[in-house]
């Protein structure tokens, strides 16, 4: 990681585990670090409208506990994007398009007073209607999205259960 004002080299532990160094850092190398890596990752709801096997959900279900969390409120959501410039919309246990206020997270994102330098979108999910992602895309046209879809379209479905892998696929063109 580069630090890109002081144009200094940072490290991360993770290089330092791969090639062995694992040394500490200085306090002014720590002090960087936090001061530049300002990135989030949310999981904004507890729903997805998919059953895919191996998902920490299915976990919750198969055990027969609730699926813990809630819907982030556009109040929160105004406070993280003070605080972050790279925001991932990307679900451990959800899906952040089935949040019922999601364009207005992407409207907002894609406001100048806040001005997130990357807004990501991880979604598998598949059950929006095609004007309401030419919607999203509308709201946020520098976010950058990811779509699972596993193997060929047609195929997706065998393991994001209840996917439209065909459908996704359009979406993703």
């Amino acid at each position: 990681m580069v630090d890109h004002f002081s144009k200094k080299n940072i490290v991360s532990q993770r290089e330092q585990w791969t090639d062995g160094t694992n040394k500490i850092l200085t306090v002014e190398e720590k002090i960087i670090k936090a001061t530049v890596r300002k990135a989030i990752n949310l999981d904004i709801s507890p729903r997805c409208t998919l059953a895919c096997p191996r998902c920490r959900r299915q976990e919750y279900k198969d055990a027969g506990i609730p699926i813990p969390g809630h819907d982030l409120s556009i109040t929160d959501f105004t406070k993280i994007i003070k605080h972050f410039r790279r925001i991932l919309f990307c679900g451990q246990i959800s899906d952040p398009i089935i949040h019922p206020k999601f364009h207005e997270f992407l409207e907002l994102s894609a406001l100048p007073i806040y001005s997130p330098s990357h807004i990501t979108v991880a979604t598998a999910a598949s059950h929006r209607p095609i004007s309401w992602y030419k919607k999203a895309f509308e709201l946020n046209p520098k976010a950058l999205w990811r779509f699972g879809v596993d193997g060929l379209p047609e195929e997706s479905c065998l393991y994001r259960i209840n996917q439209d892998g065909e459908k996704l696929f359009e979406v993703m063109k």
